[in-house]
């Protein structure tokens, strides 16, 4: 898929998902998995945070494993937090935590997960800075949030249902955290895995991922924000104040707007709504790609 400028930030974090992979058809259910220990992919686990295994998940490989090995320490504060938070022995949040606390957070709602492929910003990268003191790399991570307890993938064929582990990345949120001293989460990007513009009922923004990302970035101000409350704000305060902006033709056969939305104060953050839409012609005929990308200070 063709990603405009403005998520630009996220293409080579989306596109790894675009890569041809193939699953063994005969690998054990997530019960008999958990049973035996196995890793599974995270597409339809329950919340919690999964390390290493966003899509594409090749399995324990060497590579895998090794990274398990390097990690564990900071993969196992993680779980800890997880707990904590979930017992009511540490608050959640995101904006002002370091990013361990963030990513804790996500994962009472989500099924978090990150690759060990992604050297420079998985979680567990470190920063390096030069010589002025700005940050050159680890200063932005890149990870994923699968529907918790999910079925097959949103609109697809029961036919395809054997690969609903691979292409569950269709239905994850994806996530970019900026961080600064500290390790403190700064600001995030959310692509999510449907539109919010087209979404009416409640039922349609339940599959936009939209309240899990807000839930986590306001649970300090709104730690009992419900469902119903982020759908009618997006309806009722971000809808209304959005409009169009044609984008720069991309090419003769692609041509692109964005629905903005005003910056919005909700629960003690801002928020800012951008829906790209992009027409690919194909001969006579015409594709329309969407996507949802939400910006968080």
């Amino acid at each position: 898929m063709r990603i405009g400028p403005v998520v630009a930030c996220l293409a080579m974090f989306v596109c790894g998902a675009c890569s041809a992979v193939t699953r063994n058809d005969f690998a054990p259910s997530p019960a008999q998995a958990a049973a035996h220990n196995e890793l599974v992919p995270p597409y339809g686990q329950p919340a919690g945070y999964y390390a290493g295994r966003a899509e594409p998940f090749m399995g324990p490989t060497p590579n895998f494993t090794a990274w398990l090995s390097r990690n564990q320490r900071g993969i196992d504060e993680i779980q800890s937090r997880i707990t904590q938070i979930r017992n009511g022995e540490r608050a959640p949040g995101c904006f002002g935590e370091d990013k361990f606390t963030c990513v804790a957070t996500l994962a009472q709602k989500l099924a978090v997960a990150d690759s060990d492929l992604r050297v420079d910003d998985n979680i567990f990268a470190e920063v390096r800075y030069d010589v002025n003191g700005k940050p050159i790399d680890g200063a932005k991570i890149m990870f994923v949030g699968y529907p918790a307890n999910a079925g097959p993938p949103m609109d697809r064929p029961a036919a395809l249902a054997q690969y609903d582990h691979i292409q569950g990345d269709r239905n994850a949120t994806h996530f970019v955290l900026h961080l600064g001293p500290q390790n403190t989460v700064v600001s995030m990007r959310a692509k999510l895995p449907h539109v919010t513009s087209l979404a009416r009922t409640q039922e349609e923004y339940d599959k936009t991922g939209v309240y899990e990302t807000v839930w986590a970035v306001t649970a300090k101000t709104c730690p009992a924000l419900r469902p119903d409350e982020v759908a009618k704000w997006v309806e009722n305060a971000i809808k209304p104040n959005s409009h169009v902006t044609p984008r720069e033709r991309l090419s003769e056969s692609v041509t692109a707007q964005e629905l903005v939305s005003k910056e919005t104060s909700f629960c003690g953050r801002k928020f800012k709504f951008h829906t790209i839409e992009e027409k690919i012609r194909h001969g006579f005929a015409h594709e329309t790609q969407t996507e949802t990308i939400v910006e968080i200070d």
